[in-house]
């Protein structure tokens, strides 16, 4: 069930992306909608790798596992992303047709991309301190 819903999310994506770009021939600022459908697919695989761990339990820490910790980053910044995603199409339509584009319309959309930098960068740190916490701990056992 796994690996064929893996391949169908897979699948499914590939299939968007050139039907968006070389049958349909769009070429919007941004796709919102082929970026929802990837947050989308990374969070479902993501889910399902949790729920691997989950059921296939093992002596050893989930705490000492890096796959656990860089999962849960990708879990954080994905899901986060897919809210902005989501939204970013609606907002964009609301405010970049209007004759009144202001600076607090500006604002809206340079905060939405604000809060996509905030998921990155804890997303990273996440990374960055469950390797440096697997070291430490590792190093802590040997002594």
């Amino acid at each position: 069930m796994e690996k064929g819903g893996i391949a169908f999310l897979c699948c499914f994506e590939i299939v968007y992306f050139i039907l968006n770009k070389f049958i349909f021939k769009s070429a919007p600022l941004f796709d919102s909608t082929g970026y929802v459908i990837l947050s989308t697919g990374i969070v479902i695989m993501v889910f399902m790798f949790m729920h691997q761990i989950l059921t296939n339990v093992s002596d050893k820490s989930l705490w000492l596992n890096f796959e656990f910790w860089y999962v849960a980053s990708l879990m954080i910044y994905f899901l986060g992303s897919f809210v902005i995603f989501l939204s970013f199409n609606y907002l964009t339509r609301k405010i970049l047709p209007a004759e009144l584009y202001s600076d607090e319309n500006r604002y809206l959309l340079t905060a939405v991309w604000g809060v996509h930098n905030v998921l990155l960068f804890l997303s990273s740190l996440l990374t960055l301190g469950s390797v440096l916490w697997i070291f430490f701990r590792k190093k802590l056992q040997l002594s």
